[in-house]
């Protein structure tokens, strides 16, 4: 009779003699099925505690900035979408949370939030190392202090969507879309040597529809843009740019002319409703639609902005000149 003593450490535990086949040890690889679940098992204890860690990262922020943390946050934490509207968190609730912004986030919702400039300089420096590409920061109170604190990262950040509707930002917050979004195109002229520069002291840029002929309206207008030309710009990524009733005047419609006129950019949609930009305002954003081409704004909205009849006629002739097609 064979031995039995090798596979037993105890006598207790076969005290009979009698060897089971499940008691003898098997060298039979595991199934791939097996695997698989094995592997899922650890990926999603390592998804666990990289939760678990972000959570703790989130509470200690909240320990220093001396906030209560929002539990809508902690059950999002490592979510793509996180929709923190209307919670009120304040500016130390911002800055707690910005501390903890995963790689994940991708939609970030602080609309009415009783939000100042003091939220957006905690913010803006975790854009560009984050993969936010959404940003709503709808009825806040930011003003020009926290646009600029935006604009300074915008063509660093991977932002498409920005939404700063009532945010009482003027005419020197948008000014900083010129002053942080340097263009880095070749130099065609100056225009104090007749260059045609839209402001003193800047060059004109490279012009890569110069020849494209109109389109009408509701024709869809191709990228005719050679991709050398594309290479020319330091491109923010922007497509969506919500100012709504802010406190936009004239000025502050001239400055995102300017902006505009120095493309070409990714925008596609912008909205300036409920401003106060009037006939010369107004005229001016529709007239630097057509300084890069017809490859800018899509989608532009001007209603409520004080225009006169006069005005209203003056941009619809300006917009047949530019685009083609009949005003009747």
């Amino acid at each position: 009779m064979q031995n039995t003593s090798s596979y037993f450490h105890d006598s207790d535990v076969n005290p009979s003699g009698f060897i089971s086949p499940f008691d003898l040890p098997s060298n039979k690889p595991r199934s791939t099925k097996t695997t698989m679940l094995s592997i899922a098992a650890n990926d999603a204890n390592e998804e666990r505690k990289k939760i678990l860690a972000t959570e703790r990262k989130y509470l200690e922020a909240c320990d220093e900035k001396g906030t209560a943390p929002s539990s809508c946050i902690v059950r999002n934490v490592c979510k793509d979408t996180m929709p923190l509207s209307n919670l009120l968190l304040g500016d130390k609730g911002v800055a707690a949370l910005a501390m903890s912004i995963t790689i994940s986030l991708r939609d970030l919702d602080l609309s009415s939030n009783g939000l100042t400039s003091e939220a957006l300089l905690h913010l803006s420096p975790c854009l560009p190392n984050s993969s936010i590409t959404k940003l709503n920061l709808a009825r806040n109170g930011i003003g020009d202090a926290g646009a600029l604190s935006l604009f300074k990262v915008l063509r660093h950040s991977k932002l498409r969507s920005l939404c700063l509707s009532l945010n009482k930002v003027g005419d020197k917050g948008v000014e900083g879309l010129l002053e942080h979004i340097p263009m880095e195109g070749p130099e065609v002229g100056h225009p104090e040597d007749g260059g045609g520069g839209m402001q003193s002291g800047t060059t004109k840029r490279l012009d890569a529809n110069k020849n494209v002929p109109p389109h009408p309206p509701s024709a869809k207008i191709p990228n005719t843009r050679s991709p050398r030309a594309s290479l020319a710009y330091a491109e923010p990524p922007l497509e969506v740019l919500n100012l709504s009733s802010n406190l936009l005047t004239a000025l502050g419609f001239q400055h995102l002319s300017s902006f505009l006129s120095k493309g070409p950019f990714r925008l596609r949609n912008l909205d300036l409703s409920w401003n106060t930009g009037g006939n010369q305002g107004c005229l001016a954003i529709v007239n630097s639609l057509g300084k890069k081409g017809s490859e800018i704004v899509e989608n532009l909205n001007l209603a409520f902005n004080g225009l006169t009849d006069e005005g209203g006629a003056r941009i619809v002739s300006t917009l047949v000149v530019l685009f083609g097609g009949e005003t009747g």
